[in-house]
């Protein structure tokens, strides 16, 4: 029976975009010798506010430019839900290719919320993307 134990530190080494990767050193039995193993990081993604289109129109959000994998792997738009704050349903959200795809179908002042989903293949992250084409409110 072969056993290996993780070392007791723990060493971060410095990946791209200012994101760091975690490197656990291993202790091998077997070898007797340490090895190194890179744990899978969480991509991460950031929220975003856009504009609404006008009714019919849609926006295309290129969500390669919003997130990021700490360990330098593709990440991929897997899902995307949109939640509305107004009793009528106002636009559509869809994927298209790795881009997020709104189009708004109702001229009924709202707000829309999509959250969206990435992946790099094994881990996931959840952002928000919201969108408005209600007047502030009268200042008085």
């Amino acid at each position: 029976m072969f056993k290996t134990t993780l070392a007791k530190r723990i060493s971060i080494v410095a990946a791209a975009a200012g994101l760091a990767a975690a490197r656990i050193p291993l202790a091998s039995a077997v070898a007797g010798r340490a090895t190194e193993a890179t744990a899978n990081i969480r991509p991460i993604c950031n929220d975003l506010i856009f504009n609404l289109p006008g009714v019919g129109e849609t926006v295309t959000i290129p969500v390669h430019e919003f997130a990021a994998d700490p360990d330098v792997e593709p990440v991929k738009l897997v899902a995307v839900f949109a939640v509305f704050n107004s009793v009528t349903k106002i636009g559509t959200a869809k994927i298209s290719g790795n881009d997020l795809v709104f189009t708004l179908t109702s001229s009924t002042p709202g707000t829309v919320y999509l959250y969206w989903t990435i992946s790099d293949g094994s881990l996931n992250a959840t952002c928000v993307a919201w969108g408005t084409n209600e007047l502030p409110p009268d200042n008085g």
